[in-house]
């Protein structure tokens, strides 16, 4: 039903009480004014007289009293209209500039009513709209619908409704809008027809479906998101659990992915990203799911599958397709990864167990090497414990200072006089002793813990310096090892200048040694720091060269000083011809570039003899001094 409508004052009601009142005021002067005019009139002549001057007055009167009471009605008539023109002419610019379309229809869908939002979204003139029922004007499928729901309303019921539709226009691109439908009243309280406004949303409803989008999805790759995965893993665990199949999670991580992103900058390394996403999409099954969790991990679900020998065989089909080097940007780059697997229900029954399972057989899988997969065992539980505990005790090491340098002598060949030491790193765990480098420093690497140990080995090793200059042995040089992580992530030259000038040192004295692995990367950032340092007066060495991928042009472009052939040629450097050769050319060479060479490992007189014969410059190994603490290196200084 029509809400009642406020009460309006009865035009009726006003007319009765204006005559009324005039009928009273007449009938009062018609008496009053007779008993008057007998009393002044002397004879009927005279009274003839008066009654007929009191007609004409009452005529006049009573003209003149109409006269303003029609003039006062017509004034305030005309001011009614002229409100209501104005009303009007301010609904109809509203209606008409207003975004939203607004119509109104008949009881038989005949449109009566369209303002020019509507004419803009149907593509059409007022006069083609008008007269015309939404079977003429949309499609017939959704002038079907609308049709149903204009029934409803004309039952009386107001909708609310969100319509999916496609755009009239050339493009007949997908469309969503907003209407709300009411009925309209006729006088007497019955409905007449519809009145509509609607609105289009297609960009409100694009904005939700993209942030749903992105809410499952990597931004990246277009691949899923943990948050997807987890919902597949259980659509996938629920079919396994009807079947008695099996689930695989891989957990596949990029090996030396950060050297691309370090080297060739993030811009390749998320090509790179893009590639193996569509490489990994080719290799499996349209029912598996694969996401991207971030930085160089991705993760594949495998549902029904009848043995674990199944996920071994898809993911050995994976690594298979890395085989191919991939091309992005004119870089001709070779991808591999490490892959770890964990089986529902084998390892566990739960998303976040078997995620943590993979990801522990992944590593087991790095440490073997990369490039390969493991299965994931109980194990391996105990070695990631183990590292984990590893890692926090590294922490602990460096905030306790439990980290120390040892020192291993360097000489000179010829003379046999100390020129300096070679700094090792040695952690002194109260638990377990001495633990070896070779244990701690890739748990260092892989936490970004190397950049501050690395900091304090420098400035440890020229403060230690710095006492043997004191003590007078102002000749001699330290060389310390460079992790190419270290290298690249921390502020290199400013901790070099900043422990030379804290420990009053000539730049020269210092010595840093660096991998082949790290000189051959073709990037601009590696050449700065090196020039940089160059430019310090810092000297640089080639550490273990001969192992890596020895080339003459980085000799000379990176301006290094000394070349440290590797104990790996030393040791049958007596029996062996082939590492016979291959020293003495490395050390003819180093003199034709004017380079020193130091040859490490060097444990019997035999070796050092045969060095001496081909030159070599220093010498370094157990033959001469093993590694020692600063104080057994102090009194070896002191019998110089």
């Amino acid at each position: 039903m029509k809400p009642p409508a406020p009460a309006a004052p009865s035009p009726n009601g006003q007319a009765g009480l204006v005559a009324g009142l005039y009928g009273l005021l007449a009938a009062l002067w018609i008496a009053l004014s007779d008993r008057l005019a007998a009393l002044v009139a002397g004879d009927t002549a005279q009274l003839t007289l008066i009654q007929n001057y009191k007609g004409w007055a009452f005529v006049a009167i009573t003209c003149t009293l109409l006269f303003f009471l029609v003039r006062r009605s017509l004034s305030r008539l005309q001011g009614s209209y002229r409100a209501l023109a104005e009303s009007e002419a301010l609904y109809e610019s509203l209606v008409q500039v207003m975004p939203q379309c607004l119509y109104r229809m008949d009881r038989e869908s005949r449109i009566t009513f369209a303002n020019r939002a509507l004419e803009r979204h149907l593509g059409k003139p007022r006069e083609a709209i008008l007269g015309h029922s939404p079977r003429e004007v949309y499609p017939a499928d959704l002038a079907a619908k609308y049709r149903q729901d204009d029934l409803r309303v004309l039952q009386g019921e107001t909708l609310n409704l969100i319509e999916e539709m496609v755009s009239l226009d050339s493009e007949q691109r997908k469309r969503y809008i907003e209407i709300v439908k009411t009925p309209t009243y006729a006088p007497d309280g019955s409905i007449n027809g519809i009145q509509g406004i609607f609105w289009d949303i297609t960009a409100r409803k694009s904005a939700e479906e993209q942030i749903e989008y992105l809410a499952h999805h990597d931004p990246l790759t277009d691949l899923p998101n943990r948050v997807l995965l987890r919902d597949r893993f259980l659509q996938a665990q629920g079919q396994a659990a009807r079947s008695a199949n099996r689930v695989a999670i891989l957990f596949l991580d990029l090996d030396h992915f950060k050297l691309v992103n370090d080297t060739l900058g993030h811009p390749i390394g998320d090509r790179l990203l893009q590639a193996v996403a569509e490489r990994l999409r080719r290799g499996v099954r349209e029912t598996d799911t694969i996401s991207r969790q971030g930085g160089d991990e991705f993760v594949i679900v495998l549902p029904e599958l009848a043995d674990p020998e199944s996920a071994g065989s898809i993911a050995g089909k994976l690594m298979e397709q890395m085989h191919e080097p991939v091309r992005v940007n004119g870089h001709r780059l070779n991808v591999t990864f490490s892959l770890g697997i964990a089986l529902y229900p084998d390892d566990g029954e739960d998303f976040d167990t078997l995620m943590k399972k993979a990801d522990t057989a992944m590593y087991s899988a790095k440490e073997a090497g990369r490039n390969t997969l493991r299965f994931f065992t109980a194990a391996m539980n105990v070695e990631a414990a183990a590292r984990l505990k590893l890692q926090n005790r590294l922490q602990r090491a460096l905030e306790k200072e439990e980290l120390v340098l040892y020192y291993q002598p360097q000489f000179d060949l010829a003379s046999g006089r100390i020129l300096g030491a070679e700094a090792l790193l040695r952690w002194r765990d109260p638990e377990r002793g001495l633990v070896p480098p070779g244990e701690f420093i890739p748990v260092a690497e892989d936490t970004g813990l190397i950049g501050p140990i690395g900091e304090w080995v420098i400035g440890e090793a020229c403060r230690e310096l710095r006492r043997w200059h004191e003590a007078g042995a102002t000749d001699l040089t330290m060389a310390v090892n460079l992790s190419p992580v270290q290298f690249r992530r921390s502020r290199l030259v400013e901790i070099a200048a900043r422990a030379l000038q804290e420990n009053r040192l000539p730049a020269e004295c210092l010595e840093f040694e660096l991998t082949e692995s790290l000189l051959i990367r073709e990037d601009a950032a590696i050449l700065e720091t090196l020039t940089a340092l160059k430019g310090l007066g810092v000297k640089l060495s080639i550490d273990d060269f001969g192992t890596g991928y020895s080339s003459l042009a980085y000799l000379k472009r990176f301006n290094v000083d000394k070349l440290k052939i590797d104990q790996s040629f030393i040791r049958e450097l007596c029996s062996n011809p082939d590492d016979e050769a291959i020293v003495s050319a490395v050390i003819t060479m180093a003199r034709q570039l004017r380079l020193r060479t130091v040859a490490e490992g060097v444990e019997n007189a035999e070796q050092a003899t045969m060095l001496r014969r081909f030159d070599c410059d220093e010498v370094q190994g157990f033959l001469f001094g093993r590694p020692m603490p600063a104080a057994d290196f102090q009194a070896l200084l002191g019998h110089r």
